[in-house]
């Protein structure tokens, strides 16, 4: 009561006009909410973002909000006429959301309650700056109230689309359908006969798994159980259906961490159910899972390969659909970051050959987890770095030194410091023959300090390998003649004294570093120090 006097307070809204009167509602901003409907309704969503139906934005005046939505938000003229005396034209905003309430709650014909759900529902759906109100309204206890199997479906899907904008909405306002009785409701009502209601309310139950709380939460009260229970058993579902609660246990892996064997085994059986529709949302959205669940434990990466579904997702790297090849990617990459069981595992499935096409992609963060994938399979162990190198991909690995996009550069660095870290004498002889050298002098010409400090330790154990396996007057010949000296010696100064000291630790090994004479080279000085002995030409 208190809430609904604050909210028909007439001083505050006056001031509230006259501050906000000129604020024009431009077909943008009308274009920019029907475009928040369709997104809610026709489950078109970009899976590499946030998996929310509704994006919050809470940046406008809260008052300029509300004159704004009084404009499109329109009293059913049926509901009107049942009251002759009220004028709605003369209400504002929060003056029509209490009128509608009161109808809802005052006329028990299903036709009028419905045009007041919808009502509803439309406003939560086209502005989802208007769910604070909505809200503070007492909206959630009316839509719970709705759900309940004594109604007629109609009205109880409307009350059930509400909760699942309202999930959608800020953590602050949706938190009121985590509260106990709540849950308990909308997990009682979810059948198995696959309702529009009981989308509504899985999709409602997905929304709301924003925060690692909220997933931990609904896993403690059943909710993989739950879904475990739709989607496992032999019948025929309905395809929104089977991709919502797939969706929904994409959202929970995303926000927690799940180790127990038995329901990752739960959730293993609903991605196989799953894989076999021929829909790329619905299949990159398996793999998302996949993907949370072995980026912790590398029990799960058993459990995962046991199921047979890597070999699945190899395959789906030549997908067209970008979302299955990432989401493929993301899995493939934390299965190479488990043992080395696990790595070996993926070279005998020829996850080479499929990577190699991925090198080609114009996506840099899908080339980002490619080497990412490559520099963990390079660090298990001396055969598996040796694959690599003998693999074609270890020219797209050096090519991609110089990639526009730095990270992508960071990770090729991190793949071919790893090979070289386990260092046979092919690996580094092949490194040597494919001019690595060159490319690297163009790279110590970057600005990064990160990158700096790769390249350099590439460098370093390039020459430290060299002078172990008795190359090492070529190795230098090579690090001179490609430029990669002029360049060091430029870093010699840099203002990162990390690498600097990098600089510095090469110089003094390899060359009188007390002797530099600056761009000796260009007129054929030699710098050598007096313990190492190298070919001069």
């Amino acid at each position: 009561m208190e809430m609904a006097e604050s909210l028909l307070d007439l001083h505050r809204f006056e001031q509230r006009k006259q501050e906000f009167q000129n604020i024009p509602v431009s077909e943008e901003i009308k274009k920019r909410n029907e475009n928040y409907a369709v997104k809610l309704r026709k489950n078109k969503r970009d899976l590499h973002s946030a998996k929310r139906r509704i994006l919050s934005s809470f940046t406008a005046p809260y008052s300029a909000v509300m004159n704004s939505d009084a404009d499109f938000f329109e009293i059913p003229k049926e509901i009107c006429e049942l009251y002759p005396g009220v004028n709605i034209e003369d209400y504002d905003f929060d003056q029509r959301l209490l009128f509608l309430k009161r109808a809802i709650n005052e006329i028990e014909e299903t036709r009028i309650v419905l045009l007041g759900l919808v009502a509803f529902r439309k406003l939560s759906q086209k502005s989802s700056n208007s769910v604070p109100i909505l809200v503070s309204l007492g909206l959630v206890d009316i839509a719970l109230n709705f759900i309940d199997t004594k109604y007629e479906e109609p009205l109880r899907v409307e009350a059930s689309w509400i909760l699942c904008n309202i999930a959608a909405g800020r953590e602050d306002f949706s938190k009121f359908l985590l509260e106990q009785p709540a849950l308990d409701k909308i997990f009682g009502l979810i059948d198995f006969n696959y309702s529009e209601t009981s989308l509504h309310l899985i999709w409602t139950l997905a929304n709301l798994c924003c925060s690692m709380v909220a997933a931990e939460k609904l896993i403690k009260i059943g909710v993989i159980d739950v879904i475990y229970e739709l989607l496992a058993k032999p019948r025929k579902i309905p395809l929104e259906f089977k991709q919502t609660c797939i969706w929904c246990l994409c959202n929970i892996t995303k926000k927690s961490e799940i180790y127990d064997p038995d329901t990752v085994e739960r959730i293993l059986v609903c991605i196989g159910n799953s894989l076999i529709e021929e829909n790329d949302n619905l299949i990159a959205d398996c793999f998302w899972i996949l993907g949370c669940l072995t980026k912790t434990e590398n029990s799960n990466i058993r459990y995962v390969r046991d199921s047979k579904y890597i070999s699945q997702a190899i395959n789906g790297l030549k997908s067209d659909s970008d979302n299955v090849v990432q989401a493929c990617m993301r899995l493939i990459g934390n299965v190479a970051s488990g043992s080395v069981e696990d790595s070996l595992y993926l070279l005998k499935l020829k996850v080479l050959d499929s990577l190699i096409y991925l090198a080609e992609s114009k996506l840099p963060e899908l080339l980002k987890d490619l080497y990412w994938t490559l520099s963990n399979i390079g660090a298990s162990d001396v055969f598996q770095a040796s694959e690599i190198m003998k693999h074609e991909i270890v020219h797209k690995i050096i090519e991609a030194l110089l990639h526009e996009y730095l990270e992508v550069k960071k990770e090729a660095a991190h793949t071919i410091s790893n090979m070289l870290y386990k260092g046979s004498m092919d690996i580094v002889f092949r490194f040597m023959e494919l001019e690595i050298f060159k490319t690297i002098s163009i790279g110590l010409k970057e600005n990064d300090p990160e990158y700096l400090l790769l390249i350099l330790e590439i460098s370093k154990e390039l020459l430290v390998s060299c002078e172990e396996f008795g190359k090492i007057n070529e190795a230098l010949e090579r690090f001179r003649s490609s430029g990669c000296l002029e360049a060091a010696e430029k870093l010699s100064s840099h203002k990162n004294p990390y690498v600097e000291r990098a600089v510095e630790e090469i110089l003094k090994r390899y060359f009188d570093a007390e002797n530099i004479v600056p761009w000796a080279s260009a007129i054929g000085g030699n710098r050598i120090s007096s313990d190492v002995e190298v070919f001069i030409i």
